[in-house]
């Protein structure tokens, strides 16, 4: 048999058992290369306080997290990440003041045949306080205005004051908390709506004796004052010639915003009802005849000066 033939049937024959121990030998190579020791680094593990005291308040700690570098096994190594490793605290017992924690290698939860081969920060520093309570009032936040030519003209937040929990040195400092904002930009309807509440520039555990609060608030079109010149003055049931000096009178009135730009001259009516009067001088108050959602403030003169002839008023 030729050389042609003997690598022929090297190749072709027993195929399945010479594959077989192909397989066995890859996994065989994975298994030592796993095996091999090596150097993970792990960023940004988690430092997790247990166990605290239900009086205390943790107002800081000098770091929230650890980074490690670990030796061990690759394939042990493979399967860990920042998220599975936890620095743990425990505060069992733990007095209000600064408490130092020097031994975090010690803290890290690990898996068996690894080890910590450099953690930074190396220590840790946790400051508690007493907790104390303290009743405070709710204020809305508001953000921007109603429906231009509308406005809020009442609020109602119930309920008006809540109960925060907080450390003994920051108590002073709350002197409210605020809701979520509510936005208010291009509404002119009555709103009513429940509110999440904030404790500005304080965290868990800081806590409220409530989480939300029913806020109503009654929105109305704005009534504005307007002053009207130069209406003319006129006379009702005269039945002799009459002068009337001035001829024409000011008003100050209050109004609708939607009629602001609509209510001038044309649409009030000033007139003196001359009703029975006989010839002679008076003074006499002129009355204003307003639309029914416009309601008098000031007239300007108040009074008329009123000269009825003898001369009959030819009909």
């Amino acid at each position: 048999m030729d050389l042609k033939a003997l690598l022929k049937n090297a190749v072709t024959q027993n195929s399945a058992l010479k594959f077989f121990y192909l397989l066995l030998a890859i996994n065989l190579w994975f298994f030592v290369m796993g095996e091999k020791k090596a150097e993970f680094s792990f960023s940004n593990v988690p430092v997790v306080l247990v166990n605290k005291p239900d009086d205390l308040l943790i107002t800081r700690q000098t770091a929230e997290s650890v980074n490690l570098r670990v030796s061990g096994s690759r394939s042990v190594l493979a399967t860990l990440s920042s998220n599975t490793i936890r620095t743990v605290i425990d505060l069992d017992g733990v007095k209000p003041g600064k408490t130092v924690y020097k031994d975090l290698i010690d803290r890290v939860k690990l898996p068996n045949g690894t080890t910590i081969t450099s953690i930074s920060p190396a220590e840790l520093s946790v400051f508690l306080e007493s907790a104390i309570r303290k009743k405070v009032p709710v204020h809305l936040n508001l953000e921007d205005g109603p429906e231009e030519g509308y406005e809020v003209t009442h609020i109602a937040i119930e309920p008006e004051f809540v109960e925060v929990r907080v450390a003994q040195s920051e108590a002073e400092k709350v002197e409210k908390v605020m809701t979520e904002s509510l936005y208010l930009s291009g509404v002119k309807e009555d709103i009513a709506t429940e509110l999440p509440l904030i404790l500005t520039g304080l965290d868990l555990p800081r806590s409220l004796s409530t989480k939300k609060v029913k806020v109503s608030l009654s929105i109305s079109e704005k009534i504005i004052e307007k002053t009207i010149s130069d209406i003319p003055v006129g006379v009702v049931n005269a039945i002799y010639e009459t002068t009337i000096t001035p001829s024409v009178l000011d008003v100050k009135v209050k109004c609708p915003y939607h009629l602001v730009d609509t209510l001038m001259q044309e649409t009030l009516n000033a007139f003196i009802d001359l009703d029975g009067i006989k010839p002679g001088k008076y003074l006499k108050k002129a009355d204003i005849k307003l639309p029914g959602t416009v309601s008098l403030i000031q007239t300007v003169p108040l009074r008329f000066e009123v000269v009825v002839s003898k001369d009959r008023v030819l009909q």
